[in-house]
């Protein structure tokens, strides 16, 4: 019953929140680049894991070897 009732708050709210998003998704690839979206791995209920989907605000700057830069310098200006 709680999944059908999340649903149905979901797709009341759309109209709410989807202009938002899509918004949101341009001003990322704008700033960013593509993708908009990154997909990172997160460790749920009883250490099940799961996957989440987020909006990108970091470079994936790297140093001459090839390793990632500290996350202070890939954080980008928008």
């Amino acid at each position: 019953m709680k999944r059908v009732i999340d649903l149905l708050l979901i797709l009341l709210s759309a109209p709410i929140w989807v202009p938002v998003f899509i918004v949101l998704w341009v001003v990322v690839r704008v700033c960013f680049g593509s993708p908009a979206f990154f997909r990172q791995e997160r460790s749920g209920m009883d250490g099940k894991p799961f996957h989440i989907i987020k909006f990108r605000t970091m470079n994936d700057a790297r140093d001459g070897s090839g390793k990632l830069l500290a996350d202070e310098e890939r954080l980008t200006p928008c």
